[in-house]
């Protein structure tokens, strides 16, 4: 799917968390994540390709993902928010959105997260480093 093809990935954050801000000057841009309450900058968007990258909680997706997750909805009725709310309409999403029907969704919980910081900080005893000949 190309970029065109989404709504604006500001936008759609900003429709979310009003207080989130952007410079919107193409590119990759370094933001705070409205996902998880960032104090600094630990994210990155890039509004040319429509995309969003948070590298402390693994949050990240297109504006497709961003409204399928905090309406907790599959792509489908997705496609109907965009539509309906953020005024954003393309023949061709519609006509995708009913191919896929209900089966297409992508929930975040934030497990994935959680699963790296397990393995880090795992309770098992460490191998003694090899000490050689």
């Amino acid at each position: 799917m190309e970029p065109h093809e989404k709504p604006p990935i500001a936008d759609t954050i900003k429709h979310f968390y009003p207080d989130w801000h952007c410079q919107e000057r193409g590119g990759w841009e370094s933001v705070r994540c409205p996902f998880h309450g960032d104090t600094s900058p630990s994210a990155t968007v890039s509004t040319d390709l429509n995309q969003f990258k948070c590298f402390a909680c693994d949050a990240g997706g297109d504006s497709w993902w961003v409204i399928m997750n905090e309406e907790n909805i599959e792509f489908r009725a997705a496609v109907e928010f965009a539509d309906r709310i953020l005024d954003f309409r393309d023949a061709d999403i519609h006509r995708t959105a009913r191919k896929l029907g209900s089966s297409h969704r992508i929930p975040f919980d934030g497990s994935r997260a959680v699963r790296g910081h397990r393995s880090i900080l795992s309770t098992r005893p460490r191998r003694r480093p090899f000490a050689g000949p």
